[in-house]
């Protein structure tokens, strides 16, 4: 655990590792995370599947155009719902505010509750991206594969004879 200052004098507490997470908020997280890097939820995400779907329709490779088309799609859901996967997922390593326990709700509402009392007293998109980037490295450097963003070519099963 780790805690981490807001201006005005508050804080809050999260996870430095995905592997310190209970098991049941590890799969909520790991799940926001998968959402996260193959759909997305902002602008960035939008021009990347515009640019996605534009080589795969030049290509000719009209079934992968398809997908990407329904990942543009959620996408741009996602951000007129204001619906992060990001923050979802940041706020499942969230444990304190303040120094109060935060009882676990797993769920959209529950997490986005904690997401809005964070910004409430002062998280950034920047704080937030630092913080979410920094616990994706240390479950790295923890040999955290159980990821598909994070999983390495010889974290792969050999097959037996």
């Amino acid at each position: 655990m780790r805690t981490v200052p807001l201006p005005n004098g508050h804080s809050f507490a999260l996870y430095q590792s995905a592997l310190e997470l209970p098991a049941r908020r590890h799969l909520e997280y790991q799940c926001y995370l998968v959402q996260d890097a193959g759909i997305g939820s902002d602008m960035e995400a939008v021009h990347a599947h515009f640019g996605k779907l534009a080589r795969l329709m030049a290509a000719g490779k009209q079934a992968e155009a398809s997908d990407e088309l329904a990942n543009l799609h959620f996408n741009l859901n996602y951000l007129l719902e204001r619906f992060s996967p990001r923050h979802l997922s940041f706020a499942c390593l969230v444990t304190q505010i303040d120094g109060q326990p935060l009882p676990w709700d797993p769920t959209d509402e529950g997490l986005q509750q904690v997401i809005a009392r964070l910004s409430e007293l002062g998280l950034t998109e920047e704080l937030l991206q630092a913080e979410y980037e920094a616990v994706k490295k240390n479950s790295q450097k923890s040999g955290n594969t159980s990821s598909p963003l994070m999983a390495t070519a010889s974290s792969s099963p050999t097959p037996s004879s």
